[in-house]
């Protein structure tokens, strides 16, 4: 998968963790394991449906470009899975 601003590679379809019911604020989302050529912001809480998450906005090194977030730590023990992982919008890559 590569930024669809400036086509840098950002993720392997290999490092998908799962691909069903992840939402971003673009719509549809995929969890990977590890990107590249990204950035990231300071951690911030966000609340979402399944509880607090301190994330990581995550950016195209090359370009800027919001990609998504990483989460830094999950508040809930059952959604403790998803801490180091990336949420990434499939609106802003492309195959």
């Amino acid at each position: 998968y590569v930024c669809l601003s400036c086509r840098a590679p950002i993720a392997a379809d290999a490092s998908i963790v799962a691909r069903v019911r992840f939402r971003g604020y673009k719509g549809k989302a995929a969890l990977y394991a590890s990107t590249l050529n990204t950035a990231l912001a300071a951690p911030s809480i966000l609340l979402m449906d399944t509880g607090a998450h301190t994330v990581q906005e995550c950016t195209c090194a090359r370009c800027g470009a919001y990609l998504g977030w990483r989460v830094a730590r999950a508040h809930e023990a059952s959604e403790k899975w998803k801490e180091g992982r990336f949420l990434l919008e499939l609106a802003l890559l492309a195959e």
